[in-house]
């Protein structure tokens, strides 16, 4: 219930010049365009897209190394069981009383994302 009325305030200030939405899939797919984004906003000089990129890809082949020596269970990479806990879990939240406010509140913020909007 808190995140849901933490959620309704950021609605109601939505206005607000600095006050911006950034979605998971924004910055899972748009990597870049939210350094530069966040960076101009907040007036931080960066590097170069070409350079932000070798940058990022340096990042993830250095993190996917890491990810293949944890154990399977602590690992973020594809796992059976812990897709069966997710799944599981996932159904749990669907039925609580709150949730098609909270998916209705979701729906209302990802149609404001500041990087969605490039």
């Amino acid at each position: 219930m808190n995140y849901i009325m933490y959620y309704e305030m950021v609605i109601k200030n939505m206005e607000l010049d600095y006050l911006h939405i950034i979605t998971f899939a924004s910055c899972v797919k748009k990597e870049i365009e939210v350094i530069q984004r966040v960076s101009k906003v907040l007036e931080i000089p960066t590097r170069g897209k070409t350079q932000l990129e070798n940058l990022l890809n340096e990042y993830k082949n250095e993190m996917q190394l890491e990810e293949t020596k944890k154990e399977s269970y602590a690992s973020s990479l594809p796992n059976i069981d812990r897709q069966e806990f997710k799944d599981d879990y996932l159904e749990k939240i669907k039925e609580a009383e709150q949730f098609e406010k909270a998916k209705s509140i979701y729906e209302m913020l990802t149609l404001h994302d500041f990087i969605g909007d490039m």
